[in-house]
C-alpha cells in the first residue's frame, strides 16, 4: 500500500498534472486534434499564470499551521516530547556528507530548545524514510547527526526510524514509547 500511495500522489501532484497536460497538448498539435492540443496548451498557460500570481502556499498551508498556537509552557503533567520527521533531506545529506535541512527545520531547532529547557522529559524523534526506493536513508540518522553537531546529548533521545509515513510515525512511536493510559 505504501508504494501505491507514493505512486498515486506523484501522479496527483498538481505540477505533474500540469506537465502531463502540456505534453498531451503538444502531442495533439501533430495530430488531427490540433484544436484540442492548442486548447490544452492555453489551459496550461492560464493555470501556470494562476499558480505564479496567487499566494497559494499562504492560502492553503497557513490555516493548517496556525490551527494550533505555539505552547508557551509545556503542561506540568506532560511526560514527553515527540518531534515528527520531515525536517531533513537525507538524500542530499548522504550525497554531500553534510547535514541538509529542509523547509521544516524549525521542528529540529524547537526540539533542541525544548530538550534543553525540559531535560527530564522523555524525548522522541520519529522519522524513517518516506522514499520509495531508498529505505536505507533514514531521517533519524540525519537528525541524530544534527543533534550531535550542535551539542545536544543524543543519548537521552529515543529514535523511531522505521516509519514511512505520518500514520506509521504515530503507530510505531506509540508502540515504541508505550505510554501509560492518560499519559501525555
Amino acid at each position: 500500500m505504501f508504494a501505491v500511495s507514493k505512486i498515486f500522489w506523484w501522479l496527483a501532484e498538481p505540477s505533474n498534472l500540469v506537465l502531463a497536460l502540456l505534453l498531451l497538448g503538444t502531442v495533439l498539435l501533430w495530430t488531427r486534434w490540433r484544436r484540442l492540443g492548442r486548447g490544452l496548451i492555453a489551459l496550461v498557460a492560464v493555470i501556470s499564470l494562476g499558480i505564479t500570481l496567487m499566494p497559494w502556499s499562504a492560502l492553503l498551508i497557513e490555516p493548517l499551521e496556525d490551527r494550533f498556537p505555539k505552547l508557551e509552557q509545556i503542561p506540568a503533567d506532560a511526560a514527553g516530547i515527540i518531534t515528527l520527521g520531515g525536517a531533513v533531506d537525507q538524500v542530499i545529506t548522504a550525497a554531500r556528507g553534510q547535514t541538509s535541512l529542509g523547509g521544516g527545520a524549525e521542528r529540529l531547532t524547537e526540539f533542541v530548545v525544548l530538550a534543553r529547557k525540559y531535560p527530564r522529559m522523555k524525548l522522541v524523534y520519529t522519522g524513517g524514510s518516506g522514499l520509495l526506493f531508498q529505505q536505507d536513508l533514514k531521517e533519524t540518522t540525519v537528525a541524530r547527526r544534527f543533534f550531535t553537531e550542535i551539542g545536544l546529548d543524543t543519548g537521552q533521545i529515543i529514535y523511531e526510524g522505521d516509519s514511512r509515513n505520518t500514520h506509521e510515525n504515530a503507530t510505531r512511536t506509540r508502540d515504541l514509547v508505550k505510554p501509560a493510559p492518560g499519559e501525555k
